[in-house]
């Protein structure tokens, strides 16, 4: 076998490869809303909801009330990564008040992670769970969003799937030095929107892709863990489409020297946002 043949039969290996794990394990639409009615039952009706504070109590603030606003059948559950900030603390004591809402309180900081190992989470761990960063603008999001983030994930066997982060008005975004030591924003995150996917199932958003996917607001599925390469991650666009606000200028501008200083400024370096703000600030 000739040189040129096996490269052509390894591309074609790959290409078949890359169409299976891109291809939807379900594209009943009955069975698809039967899951996600049977998921609601499970859950008692109460999708939980995990958000990851640090001292930047206003933000987790903000995201839980536009949620709060949007969604009734939501579970906020803080987990508190041993804030010091005074502002965060009362901000915290103020959701605690609200239906729904459960902080736990750790006594150091894990980092963002935490949310996977912690033994105080397990019980949330048992179905799939929402997660999110609380610095996204949540606030326009359709009211739809939590059934077909949901079926996307059961029709393609997904671990994540997730809302995709607006990078289309890039004279809005901050101007780093590097993401990670490699490139700026637009640079990482314009990579998150080559893979395509196509619509499995009538009434399916026209536009998600194969992405890998953090702490950004999604669904985990737990009993579909796995590498990148193995199990899909997707990212939702279209009305599905988010803003990240660290990247955003005025946002980044407009905050107060406390909401700087209290999380950008004093964070132990975990956070790759944070060290990007403090760049941009500091230039």
């Amino acid at each position: 076998m000739g040189r040129l043949q096996r490269s052509n039969n390894l591309t074609r290996l790959v290409q078949e490869k890359k169409r299976r794990f891109f291809s939807p394990k379900h594209t009943d639409y009955n069975f698809l809303q039967s899951t996600w009615e049977n998921y609601l039952s499970q859950v008692g009706g109460l999708i939980p909801i995990l958000i990851v504070c640090h001292n930047n109590g206003w933000m987790v603030h903000r995201t839980v009330m536009d949620l709060f606003m949007m969604f009734k059948n939501l579970q906020y559950i803080i987990v508190d990564n041993a804030s010091s900030s005074k502002e965060t603390i009362d901000y915290l004591a103020e959701l605690e008040e609200l239906e729904r809402v459960r902080v736990i309180r750790l006594q150091e900081n894990h980092g963002p992670y935490i949310i996977y190992h912690h033994p105080s989470l397990a019980e949330y761990r048992q179905h799939p769970f929402l997660l999110t960063d609380p610095d996204l603008d949540l606030s326009r999001l359709p009211e739809d969003t939590l059934e077909v983030l949901f079926r996307v994930g059961t029709a393609y066997g997904a671990y994540k799937t997730g809302l995709a982060l607006d990078i289309s008005t890039t004279n809005t975004l901050i101007h780093d030095r590097g993401i990670d030591g490699t490139s700026n924003i637009l640079d990482t995150e314009s990579g998150y929107w080559r893979e395509r996917l196509s619509p499995c199932v009538h009434g399916f958003p026209p536009e998600f892709y194969q992405a890998p996917i953090d702490t950004t607001f999604c669904y985990i599925f737990p009993q579909n863990e796995g590498p990148v390469n193995e199990k899909p991650q997707i990212r939702v666009a279209g009305s599905y489409t988010v803003f990240h606000l660290p990247w955003i200028k005025n946002y980044i501008d407009g905050l107060t020297s406390t909401e700087f200083g209290e999380y950008f400024l004093r964070n132990d370096g975990r956070s790759t946002v944070s060290n990007v703000v403090r760049r941009y600030r500091h230039s």
